[in-house]
């Protein structure tokens, strides 16, 4: 189950939190998990990638049936 909050519709972040229901060895377990996610651009993504020591690639991905662009954002470890 995913629960989504945007506390400012202005800015490109929002809060996610998971709910995981879990079954093991007939027992049932809950965990949550929380995380910040947000809808960038290419190019926030490559710098923010190459800060981070990955050498990117962008590589057309042919996702959408309308023929936009999409790609696909390859990072090697330098």
């Amino acid at each position: 189950v995913t629960t989504e909050f945007d506390s400012d519709p202005t800015d490109t972040v929002m809060e996610v939190a998971f709910t995981f229901e879990i079954r093991e060895g007939g027992r049932v377990r809950i965990e949550e998990d929380q995380h910040e996610m947000g809808l960038f651009s290419v190019d926030t993504w490559v710098r923010m990638m190459e800060r981070a020591g990955f050498a990117v690639q962008l590589r057309p991905f042919p996702a959408h049936a309308d023929g936009r662009d999409a790609w696909l954002i390859v990072g090697v470890r330098r």
